[in-house]
């Protein structure tokens, strides 16, 4: 399970570009969108309360604890963070995609989907790549 934690307008790309300047605008193909900010912490992000385990291990997708989770961000520093938590709250299959967007957006032989130059429309099925805010009962 690849896992997108970037801000949501990262995920579904800019028609004007990616903000950090990556090479296109949008997201690696069956990532699914999960906010890290909303996902780890309490009230929406809003605040610097950690969520507990179970809350975080319950909001990532369904089989998420049987299989490897992925997490990539822009340049590896949020998924970084994020990668950390869910292997302290028990996923030790996480792993953390360090060269994230920034890596992936580089390699044009690499598929991407998204709005933003370079990439092709949306998912498919965009109700089953996104995921967060109480859509994943990953346990």
């Amino acid at each position: 399970i690849i896992l997108d934690v970037r801000e949501r307008s990262e995920y579904d790309g800019l028609p004007t570009g990616d903000p950090y300047g990556a090479a296109r605008s949008g997201h690696v193909p069956t990532a699914r969108f999960w906010n890290w900010k909303n996902e780890l912490f309490e009230s929406g992000g809003s605040s610097s309360t950690l969520k507990h385990c179970e809350d975080i291990l319950d909001s990532l997708p369904i089989g998420a604890e049987a299989k490897d989770v992925v997490a990539y961000c822009t340049g590896g520093i949020r998924s970084g963070f994020t990668f950390m938590l869910l292997h302290a709250c028990g996923l030790d299959h996480s792993r953390n995609f360090d060269g994230s967007w920034w890596a992936w957006a580089s390699d044009e032989v690499l598929p991407c989907t998204g709005e933003g130059p370079g990439c092709s429309g949306s998912d498919e099925d965009d109700d089953d790549a996104a995921v967060g805010g109480n859509g994943g009962s990953g346990r």
